[in-house]
């Protein structure tokens, strides 16, 4: 999860959370008369936000994926563009990001400063955290594992490189199991691979 801390304009602090995730798409919405009816995003965490409620007004479905970067193709593209900017632009501004990436490519480009007015829609104003576990994509394939093992071990597993292409190709998705939380997220067709 990425998370920035910000100063405004009154000397009020906030850590922005989701914030590689959530502007984008908060942003596009925002922007575009007709946006996509489905959303996918990579796995967050952390408290509603006003960007996160608007989105979900928005779009007809929102899936947040688990490991979505290694998962979905699309998603992944997002990290490489996001080095590649990083690499590439040396005064971080709407105007040169822009120009860097306009003629890189046929999909949509925009780049736009986001300052003091939009923190609001940023913020965790809520007290809430996101329940992600709704909007989990189908079939998800949740992995037992015991407490002793690292998530970091399972991770290099080829076991899990497979179930993740595996599940790209059902439209699902792979999760370490926590009942607690995804019970009522299980449907019908979701396993755990012994």
């Amino acid at each position: 999860m990425l998370s920035e801390r910000i100063v405004a304009s009154d000397s009020t602090i906030y850590t922005l959370q989701q914030y590689y995730t959530i502007v984008p798409v908060w942003r596009y919405y925002l922007i575009r008369r007709n946006p996509a009816n489905i959303v996918i995003l990579d796995g967050i965490q952390g408290k509603i936000t006003k960007a996160w409620s608007f989105i979900g007004k928005n779009a007809k479905k929102v899936y947040v994926v688990p490991h979505g970067d290694q998962t979905y193709p699309c998603l992944s593209l997002c990290d490489f563009i996001c080095s590649y900017i990083r690499a590439n632009v040396s005064h971080i501004d709407a105007k040169e990001i822009y120009e860097l990436l306009k003629n890189k490519t046929s999909a949509y480009v925009n780049s736009e400063f986001i300052g003091d007015s939009e923190i609001d829609y940023l913020s965790p104003k809520y007290q809430h955290s996101l329940t992600t576990e709704q909007h989990l994509p189908h079939p998800l394939f949740l992995i037992h594992k015991s407490k002793d093992i690292d998530n970091a071990v399972v991770k290099n597993t080829d076991f899990f490189h497979i179930l993740l292409n595996y599940a790209q190709t059902l439209g699902g998705a792979v999760s370490f199991e926590n009942l607690i939380n995804q019970q009522m997220a299980l449907q019908e067709g979701d396993c755990i691979p012994v």
